[in-house]
Order: C-alpha cells, then structure tokens, then sequence
C-alpha cells in the first residue's frame, strides 16, 4: 500500500509539474526580467526594498503627478511580478505634495526620518525638488528627479541625479538650433518671469551672443495670472500687429501655457516662426488640448523624448501602457518610468545585502547611480541611453519636433552627440565651419532625418525550422536635401535587394516622397526557440545605410506612413500560423571599420554607430491540437508505458524490462529527431519533457527494484 501511494504520490507530481511547466507565461512576464516595486499594507517585511515616490497628486501639477505614478507603477508591477530584484520585492510610498515647498519640506523630512526608505523619486518640480533634496543630501538619501530642469537641483548636491536635460541645455540647444540648423540670425523672446524662464532665457542669451544670434526683443509675462494672460501679452499684440518684425519667436513657458501664447499669436494672421519648448511638468489651468492643436500648425518644439523615434523598449512600454491605462502614455510618463528602471538598475548593481543597515546600503546604491558614466556602462532605457556626467546630470540629446496636420512629428533636421571621433577629425575646424555646435561643453553634430515605414502585404514560404521567410513589402521615404537608398543593407535578407525605380516619387516643397516595392524578398531570421513549442516566431525586416553612420543619418517612424494592422497582413499557405502584433521602431547597432584611413590599417579600428529601422511581425499558433498530437501525444503513451510497467505480472520480469527498454530507446530516438530539426544550442522548453520522461523510466525502475527486495526479503 505504501508503495501504491509513493508511485501515485510521484506521478501525481511529474505531470503537475509538466502541466504547469507547459503553461504559456503571459507575455510581460515573458518579456521583463529587470526590476521591481509594488505598494503593500505591512509597515516592514523582510527583504522589501522601499522606495519613495513624491509627485504633485493634487494642486496645479495634478496632471503631470499622476502620469509620473503610473510610470512607476506600471514598472513595479511588471518586475514584482517577475520575482522582483534577486528575489526581493520593492515597495513603493507614494507622497502628494501638491506642488508647494512647504509640503515638500514636511515630507522630504519625514523620509530623511525613516529608517528603511532607499532612495526618492521625484519632486514634480524644480522648485519643490531643490528645497528637498537639500534635506536628502544631509539624510544621505540618493534622489532622482524625473521632470525638472532647473540646473539649481542638482548643483553641488552629488545625491541629486536627473534623467532630463536641464535648462542650461536647452537654452543652449534650442540657440544653437535657430541659428545653425534653422539658418534664422534675428529672434525675439517670450518667456515667464519664474524659474523657467529666467534660466532658460539666460542660457539662451549667452549663446547667441557667443554664436552671433541677434535678439531683437524679449517680452515677459506673469505666469500665474492665466485669468490675465490676454492683458500681459496685449503689448506684444499690438507691437506685431503694427508691422514689428520679431524674426523669429522662442517661447519659454510651461506647456498649457505656451499653447494659449501660440493661440494669442496666431489670431494676428501672421507667419511668425515658433520655437517653443516642452516642459516635462505641465499646468493645469487649462488642460484642454484639443483647441489648441490646429493654432499649433507649423510650430517647431525642443523636446527631451519623441515617439517616432522611439526604441523598442518605448514600442513596448507603449503597448504595455496602454494596455493597463486605456491611454497614450505621455513623455513624463516615460521619464519616470525610466527614473524607476534607473534605480532598479542600481540596486541589482549594488548587490545589497544584510537587514537594516539603510545608511551604507544608501551609500551603495549612490556609488551605483554614479558608475553609470559614459554610454558603455548606461541603462538602455524608454528615451534612450541614460547615463549621467560629473554633474549628476544626464547626457541625452534634445530633438525638435514639428505640428504637421494635427501630429507632433519630428523635424527632418536634428543634433546628436558625437558618438566616433578618429583622430583624423579636427573639431575646431568643424565648428568654424558650422559642422558641430556645443550645447553644455558637449560636441554635436547635425544629423538628416529620414522618415520611413513599411507597409506589409503578404508573407509566404514560412519555415519555422529553417528560421527563414518572403515578405511582399512596400518601403517609403519622406526626407529634406539628398538621400540615395541604392546602399541600404537589410540586414536579414538571404541575397541584396537592389532599390528599382520607385513606384512613386514626388516632391512637397523641398520635401522628397519616395515609395519602392520588394513584391518577393527573401529572407532568414534568428527565431528563439526557448519556449518551443509554445513560441512567438518575430519575422524581422530591418535596414541601415551602409557607410552613412548614426552621426550623418537617422531614421525614424514616418507618422503619415500607413498604419499596418496584424490581421491586415496576409500568412500565405500557413493554416496554423497567424500574425499576432507589428511593430516598428528605430535602434543604434554598432560595426567597426577602419574608415579606409590608412594610418588605422594596422590600428585598433573604430567602432561606428548606424542608425538601423527596424519592423517585427510577430506570429503564433492558431491552434495547438495538431501540436498536442505531434509531440505530447507519444510523451503520454511513453508515460502510460512506464506506468504500465508496475501493474505487469511479476512472473514476467522480462516484458517489465522490455518495456522499460523500449521506452528509453523510442524517448531518445524521438528527443534526437526533433533536436535535429532546429539548429540550437540551447535546451527548447520541449526537451524538458523528455527529461521528465528519462526520470520517469529511472523511477520505475527504482521501484521496481526496492519491491524485489523486499519480495526477497519476506521470503
């Protein structure tokens, strides 16, 4: 009876484990691994790592508050439930301290006083976020600002880091912009007499004396009084009204407020160009965007994030917002998720251990935040590689995004840092020659922008095992001045696609639209085949330019390019496959080259960065009877096999054997066949259950052995 109830007990256990193994994860456990945090009722649990939240959940921030928790939630729940950080789940206190410094100082006190909190994430704003962070810098706490600016909260504080750019960068930037990239010598200026705008206008007001930029004028407004916005900007009204020729504006003010300025502006029927900038905490004196879109036509804006030139972790933070939110997540949504995934990162790096000792555990995490100095040590983020200077600050390019037809594009002309300087190149000589601008003490170069985006009709030829596909496709181009595609690589094609005449091409001003068709494009990809067989094959098209590296060239996501739908795209001859998700985004990949310099032959050659687009068609299975049939059923007859064996009739020991025997030789036959089939190292999900079936036989057998010795034994 004993031995019954093991054998039960044992069987009842494999296939549990089977069962539950084989179960699909859903996908954003399947895809996340990297960090935690999640809100619980107990005051202290073993092991928690508690971090602090302080946004505006009230007051005139409210909007930008709560975006910036859900950011943070959206990241905690995603890593808690992946099994959090080695194993330790984070907490997260969220404090509301509705934009006013005093409850900024109430609660900046209160954490400095608690003996388990980490690190803080926050304050909304600049000034909430320096008066605090004072108060952490005595407490040793590392902070993180997500959404402000100004250069004073990080300035000779070395536990305040921040993942936007400040405003020393963007006065300089946009500068620099107006008058190298846009070509314009004259500006004027509208700005709010508030923090923003006094720093911004003073970082801007040095460089164009240093560039040669003529201000004309500059107007400031009281920011406060929206009630009153029409009689502060009436001076400036009449001024344009009466034949003032400004050049060109730059605004700096927050964002709801700016739109209502635009909308003043605008009502004088004159063809101002517009250089605003977007703040990362917003005003909600007036949230209603929606009016003022169509007055936003034509208006260029400097922006720390833009979705068309979004990487694939923003493609799948995007999906993943909006599928727990029901909306688009904002740029202060994606800031605060990366200030969490910045932390995360820094905890795992760390290493902490022991209970308790929050102050060296502090001091760990800091040390951690400070390694990541230079792009081969950052944290691949939402908005891009982060990555902070001496300063604490982080060293990410500014773009500059256009309204074209109700859509906030970018701008076909953009800066990046250098990212390969040879020792060829002669910097001062660029910058005389206009090639390169210096935005805060860091060389950029100007970058064309190509907008492009697939249209997928068809693939055909799919085989799994072979990792190889056809694609009918159709390939467009938007771009300014000159571009040949004749030396684009796709990186996956089996042979090159040469770029025939295009079907289309006509020009918009001094825009160029190109479209080409690729009606039978082969192709071979690198399918993982981990969770085999309960994968998602990703068919990949990409491309990137074969001597144009990220420093001349970037593409980004055409927003005007047509929207392709899964069930749009036409799974030739496959009955048991169907597209599930499309995807399209831009990524850096790295070559190194010696750049046909001769004096780098013989020398350690150079890394280049290219700018690569990318589209994912993600596919599954439509069905999973034929699969059940084709490779559970003969595990489940082996398994009954084995199972059989301990009910056979003792007199026949030999057929016991046979049988066990059997199960071995048809287990391994059938594990080689289907190993043989998929070029791959690594062990398929699959395969486990083979294992399972090999441990089964050895079980048995061990049975089966302590048995006749008993059997022996009692005669």
């Amino acid at each position: 009876m004993k031995i019954m109830l093991f054998i039960y007990s044992t069987v009842f256990i494999i296939l549990c484990g089977l069962f539950v193994y084989n179960l699909e994860l859903p996908n954003h456990l399947a895809k996340l691994s990297e960090t935690p945090l999640e809100s619980q009722n107990d005051p202290f649990k073993e092991g928690t790592l508690y971090i602090a939240l302080v946004a505006s959940d009230s007051g005139i921030y409210k909007a930008s508050g709560t975006e910036a928790f859900r950011g943070v939630r959206l990241y905690i729940d995603q890593v808690n439930q992946a099994g959090g950080i080695d194993g330790r789940k984070i907490e997260l206190r969220s404090f509301d301290d509705q934009g006013d410094v005093d409850s900024a100082l109430r609660i900046a006190s209160k954490i400095a006083s608690s003996d388990n909190i980490l690190t803080v994430i926050g304050h909304t704003d600049s000034e909430t976020s320096i008066v605090a962070s004072l108060i952490y810098k005595k407490a040793e706490i590392p902070v993180i600002t997500a959404s402000t600016t100004s250069e004073k909260v990080t300035a000779e504080n070395d536990w305040c880091f921040r993942i936007t750019p400040s405003y020393a960068s963007w006065g300089d930037f946009s500068a620099n912009y107006i008058k190298k990239a846009l070509k314009k010598n004259k500006v004027s200026i509208i700005y709010t007499r508030n923090q923003l705008g006094f720093e911004m206008v003073k970082n801007f007001e040095e460089t164009a004396q240093m560039i040669g930029l003529e201000i004309k004028k500059e107007w400031s407004l009281e920011p406060e009084e929206h009630s009153k916005l029409y009689d502060n900007m009436e001076p400036v009204l009449e001024e344009l009204e009466f034949g003032y020729d400004p050049g060109m504006i730059f605004i700096a003010a927050q964002k709801n407020y700016f739109t209502k300025i635009i909308n003043l502006l605008k009502t004088l029927e004159t063809d101002y160009p517009i250089l605003a900038i977007e703040t990362l905490y917003i005003d909600d004196v007036y949230t209603n965007y929606d009016e003022t879109l169509k007055a936003m036509e034509g208006v260029l804006m400097v922006s720390p994030f833009l979705t068309g030139g979004a990487n694939i972790k923003a493609q799948t933070f995007k999906k993943d917002y909006r599928q727990k939110y029901k909306e688009e997540p904002s740029a202060v949504a994606a800031v605060y998720y990366d200030a969490i995934m910045m932390v995360a990162e820094a905890v795992k790096k760390a290493k902490l251990q022991g209970k308790r000792q929050i102050r060296r555990h502090r001091r760990m995490v800091r040390a951690a935040l400070v390694s990541s100095y230079n792009r081969n040590n950052a944290v691949h983020g939402v908005t891009g590689d982060i990555f902070f200077n001496t300063k604490g600050d982080v060293s990410m390019p500014l773009v500059v995004g256009l309204y074209e037809n109700q859509k906030f594009i970018p701008n076909f002309s953009q800066y990046h840092f250098i990212s390969d300087i040879d020792s060829s190149t002669n910097l001062l000589q660029m910058y005389l020659n206009e090639k390169i601008i210096l935005v805060n003490d860091q060389v950029m170069v100007p970058t064309q922008v190509v907008q492009t985006n697939f249209s997928i009709n068809s693939i055909s030829n799919l085989d799994i095992e072979n990792s190889s596909y056809t694609v009918d496709f159709l390939l467009t181009f938007r771009f300014k001045g000159e571009f040949d595609p004749s030396e684009i690589i796709f990186a996956e094609a089996v042979k090159p696609l040469i770029f025939a005449q295009p079907l289309i091409e006509k020009k918009d001003g001094d825009v160029t639209y190109k479209l080409y068709h690729f009606p039978k494009a082969a192709f071979k990809g690198d399918f993982d085949f981990h969770q085999y067989p309960f994968n998602r094959p990703v068919l990949t098209i990409s491309f990137h330019h074969a001597n144009r590296g990220q420093n001349s060239l970037i593409y980004l996501r055409d927003s005007f390019g047509v929207s392709v739908l899964p069930e749009s795209i036409i799974l030739e001859n496959s009955g048991e496959w169907n597209v599930s998700a499309v995807s399209y985004y831009q990524d850096i990949i790295s070559n190194v080259s010696s750049l046909g310099i001769p004096d780098l032959f013989d020398a350690q050659a150079t890394r280049i960065n290219y700018s690569q687009f990318n589209a994912d068609i993600e596919i599954k299975r439509t069905a999973f009877n034929q699969d059940a049939q084709k490779y559970f059923v003969p595990l489940l007859i082996m398994s009954i096999c084995l199972l059989s064996v301990l009910y056979k009739p003792v007199s026949l020991p030999w057929l016991r054997i046979l049988t066990i025997m059997a199960v071995l030789v048809a287990n391994t036959y059938y594990h080689i066949y289907i190993s043989s089939n998929f070029p791959v190292e690594y062990i398929m999900r699959l395969e486990y259950n083979f294992l399972a079936i090999y441990i089964l036989a050895f079980i048995v057998m061990f049975i089966l052995l302590f048995k006749s010795t008993l059997t022996r034994k009692n005669k």
